[in-house]
């Protein structure tokens, strides 16, 4: 079968136009580069390595995206998540509350007092600057991975606060609409979490964008895919934050020794912030997934010979 009678793969009513020399498959002039005799897609995945720029979405291409970018950077997630750890651990100590005492209100039906003022307030600063700072820089080293380049921590942390301003506004914004939604009823929640949830993505990537427009629209056609992985992350957070809700009910119904307290307080924010980062790449993997899919379905017809 000679190039001109056969057809390219990705564009089946569009003739071939040459032999890709990595994989050996047909395209069209519209997928093959003469100067490098490649196919679109072997041009992407030489500059993406881990494929997840140039894959189409679907749930296990989200998934699995993002655990390669995971392991692409486990040593700034590692060090990321242990880092906001310890600051939890720090802000418990700095609140001072007596978690016997607590306990003891929460049972008598009045868990709401002004000692947790403080706790909150230092959980809230903590999530909105130095939570929205690192994983700002996080978001960068996988966008980095993503595009080929180097994926340099220093680097990644200056990007990450460069971009706090944006992360922090879509955060925030995303958490309202969401908050809001699920004060009206879980089905709205639900649905604002699905619509707004590329919006970390979109405000790194895109700094001129509407980040609730663009994720909107970019999930526009896959909300039940997208409720479905936000489910993973929120299902994974919980999981490990209840998890850890139990060992600390124990460790202080047994009156363990505070450094024990605080040592299970470490690991179960650990567990969540690995699961945050998860979330993260997530949330990445799926914003490709979605633009390339879009970019294939926005491809013009082949011409009518």
């Amino acid at each position: 079968m000679s190039d001109q009678s056969a057809c390219c793969p990705e564009h089946p009513d569009r003739p071939s136009a040459g032999t890709c020399a990595r994989c050996g498959r047909f395209a069209c002039e519209a997928c093959f580069d003469p100067a490098t005799a490649l196919c679109s897609t072997c041009r992407a995945r030489m500059a993406d390595s881990l494929g997840v720029r140039s894959a189409s979405f679907s749930v296990s291409q989200a998934l699995g995206g993002a655990w390669k970018l995971l392991g692409a950077v486990p040593a700034t997630v590692a060090g990321i998540s242990a880092v906001l750890a310890l600051a939890e651990v720090v802000s418990v100590i700095l609140a001072g509350v007596d978690p016997r005492a607590l306990q003891a209100r929460i049972r008598s039906g009045q868990p709401y007092s002004a000692e947790l003022v403080t706790p909150l307030l230092l959980a809230a600063a903590r999530g909105l600057t130095l939570g929205v700072w690192l994983r700002g820089a996080l978001l960068a080293q996988m966008a980095s991975v993503v595009q080929g380049e180097a994926a340099a921590l220093p680097q990644s942390l200056k990007r990450g606060l460069a971009a706090w301003p944006r992360l922090l506004g879509a955060q925030v914004v995303a958490g309202l609409l969401t908050g809001l939604g699920i004060m009206l009823c879980c089905l709205p929640g639900l649905y604002a979490a699905v619509t707004v949830s590329l919006v970390l993505p979109i405000a790194y990537l895109e700094p001129g964008a509407s980040v609730v427009d663009g994720s909107a629209e970019l999930t526009r056609g896959h909300r039940w895919e997208m409720l479905a992985l936000v489910l993973v992350t929120f299902g994974s957070i919980m999981a490990v934050a209840m998890t850890g809700g139990v060992l600390t009910r124990v460790a202080i119904s047994a009156d363990v020794p505070e450094p024990v307290r605080l040592t299970v307080s470490f690991f179960t924010t650990f567990g969540v912030e690995l699961a945050a980062c998860f979330g993260v790449g997530l949330s990445l993997a799926a914003y490709h997934g979605l633009k390339n899919s879009r970019a294939r379905d926005a491809a013009p017809p082949a011409p009518v010979a």
